[in-house]
């Protein structure tokens, strides 16, 4: 007999079916299927650049993804792995893949692995997904610990694991090859009875490592029309660190599609700037008076390039309610500017045609 129990027995996992999840805004984590569909998805993975780069998938014809579907099936049975097929609200088509791989009931642990295909970028999903697999893990299944690993210039997905609530613990050297030679990897960890996540920290109180110092100082003001609602209103105030988060959200949400996963304001860091100096604030106040009326919106963030595509949908909102003065003969909507942190000279901050000039 041995002398430490195992943390969960034989059967705990594989047993059953495997779950399904409902996320925000329509997205669902299913088994994945052995239908021409999820075949072909999978297969898509193994020629994307950024995920071979990143996740070095072995190359798969769509018989061949079918079959790797397959064991993946008998891997749950096994109680080695669970993975999940991220699908969206517009169809049944795999947009990325989580799940846990070395799966070690006895041990009490396992490793997240996970990927987005670009159609699935740029919504905050990946984080949500996270979030929810490892409350199954921690909280239903049983497991102790779980643990994600990536190469340290991988830094979207260190924002998915702090996003997440896997803290980074450490780093290990040299420790996977990829095509461009050897990397270190971040370890980031979450262990049962950690917090769940919730409002995430700020940049400037040190939401990445320090490594991830490419910021921008990012700044508005602008006046919004009278026109807004208070289903809007209350999602802006969110979205500034200013209120609580509206249950159910509305429809026409000032979020990216799958952004609120996370319960993160999109603007709301408050305290000391971490990189560009200064503080962080947001502001929305009622202009009164004779002939004014509408709102007053002025906020100061420090965001991350990989922060663009969500943050980008609600500037495009707002200029589509900005007053009239802020458009410019071209039909672009000034609504303040950017700096890079190591640059002495701001750039526009304009939306063209519903879109973001970001700067590159």
């Amino acid at each position: 007999m041995h002398p430490i129990p195992p943390v969960l027995p034989v059967g705990a996992m594989g047993a059953g079916d495997q779950p399904e999840f409902a996320l925000r805004a329509g997205f669902l984590l299913r088994p994945w299927r052995e239908t021409d569909t999820d075949a072909e998805a999978l297969a898509d993975s193994c020629r994307d650049p950024g995920i071979r780069h990143w996740n070095r998938p072995e190359d798969l014809t769509p018989a061949g993804a079918r079959e790797k579907i397959a064991r993946w099936g008998g891997r749950w049975r096994a109680e080695e792995a669970a993975v999940w097929a991220i699908t969206p609200p517009s169809g049944e088509r795999p947009v990325g893949l989580v799940g846990l791989a070395d799966v070690d009931l006895a041990g009490g642990s396992a490793e997240f692995v996970y990927w987005l295909l670009p159609e699935g970028r740029g919504h905050g999903v990946m984080a949500a997904a996270v979030a929810r697999v490892s409350r199954w893990a921690l909280d239903d299944l049983g497991l102790h610990r779980l643990r994600i690993t990536h190469s340290v210039a991988n830094e979207a997905s260190c924002r998915v694991a702090l996003q997440a609530g896997f803290p980074l613990e450490g780093t290990l050297r040299s420790a996977l090859l990829h095509a461009d030679g050897w990397h270190d990897e971040h370890l980031h960890a979450r262990i049962q009875g950690d917090p769940h996540p919730g409002a995430q920290p700020t940049v400037g109180a040190g939401r990445w490592p320090a490594a991830m110092s490419d910021t921008y100082e990012v700044v508005l003001a602008v006046d919004l029309r009278d026109d807004l609602s208070e289903a809007e209103l209350t999602e802006l105030r969110l979205h500034l660190g200013l209120g609580p988060r509206p249950e159910p959200a509305p429809a026409e949400s000032y979020a990216a599609p799958g952004a609120e996963d996370d319960h993160r304001p999109l603007l709301g860091g408050s305290g000391p700037a971490r990189s560009s100096g200064g503080a962080l604030v947001s502001v929305l106040v009622r202009r009164d008076g004779p002939g004014s009326g509408g709102w007053a919106l002025t906020s100061r963030q420090e965001l991350h390039p990989d922060e663009f595509d969500d943050v980008g949908v609600l500037l495009s909102r707002l200029a589509a309610r900005a007053v009239d003065r802020h458009r410019q003969a071209d039909g672009a909507v000034a609504l303040g500017w950017t700096r890079f942190h190591e640059s002495d000279r701001p750039e526009p901050l304009v939306v063209r045609n519903g879109t973001v000039a970001w700067p590159t």
